[in-house]
């Protein structure tokens, strides 16, 4: 383990934001509580979801430094990064803990032949949506691509449902 100093933009300090959300806190599971770098990804997981983007710049250095340092690889595949505070856009440099690991294939996982169709939301209307009174559930239910998905709790005690229209997005093929 080798602790490096990097500072950060704003754009890559969102990714990883994002991609730490689902990084395990399980210290028993030390091989997911760290974001992986993989090439020209980067992934967490807590082995119920996992979130992947793109690598930012910043830490395609950190990696590489990581390999040329004395450490080793210790016959484990994967290079993995921990903050040691939480990620902040402030001009303070961020700290992490780098040290390697056998992460899961997690690109594997990921579906490889096309969606039936897809659905573009607006993301701020999805997250209220999904903040529905629910006993730990929600059911997400599509019709078709030009009509509605819906929210809906599994709380029998609660009917709470929320209807999200669907938007007009560039680049999005519409399926039948």
């Amino acid at each position: 383990m080798i602790i490096i100093k990097k500072p950060f933009h704003k754009a890559a300090t969102e990714v990883l934001r994002f991609v730490q959300k689902a990084v395990s806190k399980d210290p028993a599971r030390p091989s997911i509580t760290g974001i992986c770098l993989d090439g020209d990804k980067i992934a967490g997981t807590d082995g119920f979801r996992i979130h992947m983007a793109a690598m930012p710049a910043c830490l395609v250095t950190v990696e590489k430094e990581f390999l040329e340092s004395d450490e080793g690889m210790d016959g484990k595949e994967n290079v993995l990064v921990k903050p040691l505070r939480t990620i902040s856009s402030s001009p303070q440099p961020e700290e992490f803990e780098v040290f390697p690991a056998n992460f899961p294939t997690y690109a594997e996982i990921f579906p490889e032949i096309p969606a039936k169709f897809t659905i573009a939301v607006n993301p701020k209307m999805l997250k209220e949506a999904m903040d529905i009174p629910n006993d730990g559930c929600v059911i997400l239910s599509f019709w078709k691509n030009t009509q509605p998905m819906m929210v809906q709790s599994t709380d029998s005690e609660n009917e709470a449902r929320a209807l999200i229209m669907p938007m007009h997005s560039e680049g999005l093929t519409q399926m039948p």
